[in-house]
């Protein structure tokens, strides 16, 4: 089973990129697919993926935009772990915004990454 991480920086809001990843999760292959979410606010999103059974964490939009070096270091260590500990083997970026440049780690990990344009901003 393959282990993928969807990176969505825009779930504080219920909109169209929220319900197009939705509608992937919900039809993805769980025989051979084991998703994982990272997201920027607890929302309605958050309550279709607790729905659809899939494991998310918030990483705060607000904080986010506060990242120091220091912060934003910290911030890529804790996804370098999760990412070793959960076996991620590709990283599914939804959309442009705040959580993009975390793809920076795949090429050091040796994750696979693709990435969907839902949202603009």
């Amino acid at each position: 089973m393959k282990n993928i991480l969807y990176i969505y920086h825009n779930a504080d809001a219920y909109a169209g990129g929220d319900a197009s990843l939705l509608a992937l999760l919900g039809k993805l292959d769980r025989n051979k697919f084991n998703p994982y979410v990272f997201c920027t606010a607890k929302s309605l999103f958050t309550e279709r993926l607790q729905q659809l059974g899939i494991e998310y964490r918030i990483v705060d939009g607000a904080y986010l935009n506060r990242l120091g070096y220091l912060r934003l270091a910290l911030l890529l260590l804790r996804l370098c772990l999760f990412i070793k500990l959960k076996r991620i083997k590709i990283i599914h970026v939804n959309s442009l915004g705040r959580l993009q440049y975390l793809t920076v780690l795949t090429k050091y990990l040796g994750v696979k990454s693709v990435y969907n344009l839902r949202s603009l901003f």
